[in-house]
């Protein structure tokens, strides 16, 4: 199993098993690593993967060819269960330089 496949599709652990550092700044069909965990259907995984990934410094400069960017991903899906809280924080901006702005 790859690291994209994981990060779409898989726990936490199962993602861990086959995460290398560096794999947060990689990218597969034109995506990041994040993109792929955004788009995890189970929210307890999207959540622990997009976190551990953004805690890596992960790319966040990700927009797909129709424009979306992370958070469209975060966002979009409708079979998704949303934890409030969660969404918030992987909103916010984590560093320095991170592209996003309160002001924003």
């Amino acid at each position: 199993m790859d690291v994209f496949t994981a990060a779409q599709q898989k726990s936490f652990d199962d993602f861990m098993t086959v995460y290398r550092s560096g794999d947060e700044h990689s990218h597969y069909g034109g995506h990041s690593l994040l993109f792929y965990a955004l788009a995890n259907s189970n929210s307890e995984s999207r959540y622990r993967i997009a976190t551990f990934l953004l805690n890596q410094h992960a790319d966040l400069g990700d927009v797909d060819s129709h424009k979306n960017n992370l958070l469209h991903i975060l966002f979009r899906g409708f079979n998704q269960e949303h934890h409030v809280a969660e969404d918030i924080e992987l909103a916010t901006p984590h560093r320095p330089g991170s592209g996003c702005s309160s002001s924003q």
